[in-house]
């Protein structure tokens, strides 16, 4: 089985600098993110896809429904909260300089503290996102893994995908994910093995080793 984990398109949120990463009917794709999303949709136009899968928040959704616009055969999207963002409590509708200094405080303690339970006021913890992330991985691969061609599509976001891949794939690191940002639209492929779940491409970048 294969897992496509696609990051949203370019978004409103994105380009006002705006910390949004609850479930609300605000920031759409930007024009940009609009053709990005149909651009990926375009590149994966050959793939059959056994589900699609999209994070509820608003950004995210578009880009799975443009992306599937562009597929030959498509199956209904289907929301999936896992994939959504980590929720940052008081930061959130945000996008003042004291406020995206506290996100990336935040974040360096998650990577570089390891402080698990670490969070904003109101928001989530690094634990709390491993507690909804790999349950529903897990579930994909309970119903998909035992078919060796079977392809996933996982529209979500960056942060979430910065967080919980280096503990899903095991040849990424944080170190690595840290230093090679998802882009807007972009796509990280990773196949389920007998011994784990392997990274193949990372944003267009494919120098991974089978055997890491």
């Amino acid at each position: 089985m294969k897992l496509y984990f696609v990051r949203h398109g370019e978004s409103e949120a994105n380009t006002r600098h705006i910390i949004s990463n609850r479930v609300l009917p605000r920031y759409p794709l930007t024009a940009k993110g609009q053709q990005q999303a149909e651009a990926l949709g375009q590149s994966l136009r050959g793939h059959v896809f056994a589900a699609l899968y999209s994070s509820p928040i608003l950004r995210a959704l578009q880009t799975a429904e443009r992306v599937a616009g562009q597929l030959s055969t498509a199956p209904e999207v289907r929301l999936a909260p896992a994939l959504c963002e980590p929720d940052l409590g008081e930061l959130e509708e945000r996008g003042d300089d004291a406020a995206w200094r506290l996100h990336d405080d935040l974040y360096q303690r998650w990577w570089i503290e390891q402080e698990d339970e670490a969070r904003m006021p109101g928001g989530e913890s690094f634990s709390d996102l491993k507690a909804r992330f790999f349950p529903f991985i897990d579930t994909l691969l309970e119903q998909y893994g035992a078919e060796p061609d079977a392809e996933v599509l996982l529209v979500g976001h960056s942060g979430i995908f910065l967080c919980m891949l280096p503990l899903l794939l095991r040849n990424v690191s944080t170190d690595f994910a840290q230093s090679h940002f998802p882009q807007n639209g972009g796509c990280i492929v990773a196949e389920s093995r007998m011994n784990g779940i392997y990274c193949l491409s990372w944003d267009g970048l494919t120098s991974f080793s089978p055997d890491a």
